[in-house]
């Protein structure tokens, strides 16, 4: 079975931290890795590999979780392994990309969402990034050594102004 690479980049950064400067220092942070196991998580019988690089200021950015034993949902993409197909939900649709592609496909999106940590209320901006592959071989310069066959850059913004839950109702809609 082929398996299922999932590189996942997270920056994050409040309103102090929008100056022009700020900007172009994450401007200039790459958009791809080697991956490297460990640190990357094997699942599945190893059959999905997931790296995470990036920032995590609230605990568990990243969530994930194997909706049925073909359908793997994480963060706000859904890969349904039978057919290779991709979608991405915005809470309020989810929205097909298509078929992954060889040798990878890249997605991005940013939103923004209220914290309140510390007796304090205040935004926290993302850009998210996910670089995913199908390969049965490991190449840890996989990310790194090609350009994506498929960008999908920018995916439209969640709705949704708090923090992500896999369990939210709006994320366990059907595709139409």
């Amino acid at each position: 079975m082929n398996r299922l690479w999932l590189q996942f980049i997270v920056r994050q950064w409040d309103k102090g931290q929008c100056s022009e400067q700020e900007m172009q220092r994450r401007a200039g942070l790459p958009d791809r890795y080697a991956v490297e196991i460990p640190p990357a998580q094997k699942l599945d019988a190893e059959n999905i590999i997931i790296d995470q690089y990036g920032d995590d200021r609230l605990g568990n950015r990243l969530q994930y979780r194997q909706e049925s034993n073909q359908l793997f949902v994480i963060d706000r993409f859904y890969i349904d392994r039978s057919n290779n197909r991709l979608a991405y939900s915005n809470d309020i649709d989810r929205i097909s990309l298509g078929s992954l592609v060889a040798p990878w496909t890249q997605c991005r999106y940013q939103w923004r969402y209220r914290v309140r940590e510390g007796g304090m209320i205040y935004w926290l901006y993302e850009t998210v990034i996910l670089n995913i592959a199908i390969s049965e071989d490991f190449d840890p310069g996989l990310f790194i050594n090609t350009e994506p066959a498929r960008t999908h850059d920018p995916l439209t913004t969640p709705t949704s102004s708090s923090p992500l839950k896999l369990t939210d109702r709006t994320l366990l809609k059907k595709q139409t």
